[in-house]
């Protein structure tokens, strides 16, 4: 029920879903007697939507969630594993990109897939399906790979990863997944008792001339809110244990530091 409940909820209280709806339902109320409620329900939905689509509100919703946890060192020490999570279906392909990389850099680590299918409807092809072939195609090593066929969301992909692979407490994982996926994928695997370095990827385009496509913005903005959204949702149900899930304190310096950066190379 919850993962029903999640999916439904991702749709309804995206941005652009509300604006549009708005706009829908005055559309209507226009024909009966309503036309002052029209007159209203039209003028906010409008609002709504160049406010999606042509002002700064995506980057400061994503920043904050794209630069929370820094990215990993380039002189890591080799991890015992490295674990990618699902998504990838959704056109996120640098997280499994990113996971390749890290196989040919670590080839002794174990790697690892997690992601069934994140459909309402049945689907016999799983995420981890599509994970294996895109991996072989690029020369990973199957005798390295590991593919967790069952979660349906992160929670999910948390529980049975932890359940597949059975970390040691003396072993080192990498979480590699999405930057802005980052501080709710950190979150569930704490509370999933899996300790795990953090591995960014697949940050999005800001402050450039894409800002001016409103394409880019409103999608922007529908991922910010459905990962915020997702971090309210779990800390109220107890799948996460802070609201907003940060680093140690070295990696809090880093994230610093990593603003700081982008800020300086802003124009």
């Amino acid at each position: 029920m919850f993962f029903v409940l999640s999916k439904i909820g991702a749709i309804v209280t995206a941005p652009p879903t509300i604006a549009i709806g708005m706009i829908v339902l005055s559309a209507i109320l226009i024909w009966p007697a309503y036309t002052r409620a029209a007159r209203v329900l039209l003028t906010v939905g409008a609002i709504i939507l160049v406010a999606l689509a042509y002002s700064p509100l995506h980057e400061l919703v994503l920043l904050p969630l794209e630069y929370r946890f820094p990215q990993a060192p380039n002189d890591l020490p080799p991890p015992t594993g490295i674990i990618v999570l699902g998504g990838a279906l959704n056109g996120e392909l640098a997280r499994l990109r990113a996971g390749a990389a890290l196989a040919n850099k670590y080839p002794k680590a174990r790697l690892v897939f997690t992601g069934g299918s994140g459909s309402l409807g049945s689907s016999k092809l799983t995420e981890a399906d599509f994970a294996r072939r895109l991996w072989t195609s690029l020369g990973v090593s199957q005798a390295q790979a590991l593919y967790e066929h069952k979660s349906r969301n992160t929670w999910e992909n948390a529980i049975f990863t932890r359940e597949l692979v059975n970390p040691k407490a003396d072993e080192r994982w990498i979480l590699v997944t999405s930057a802005a996926h980052m501080p709710r994928s950190m979150g569930l695997f704490r509370k999933a008792g899996f300790s795990v370095i953090a591995y960014p990827t697949d940050y999005k385009p800001l402050g450039n001339l894409l800002d001016w496509d409103p394409v880019i913005p409103m999608a922007n903005i529908e991922l910010a809110t459905h990962e915020w959204i997702g971090l309210l949702i779990y800390w109220l149900t107890g799948k996460i244990d802070a609201l907003f899930p940060a680093p140690n304190r070295e990696g809090m310096q880093a994230s610093q530091s990593s603003l700081d950066a982008l800020e300086m190379a802003a124009p």
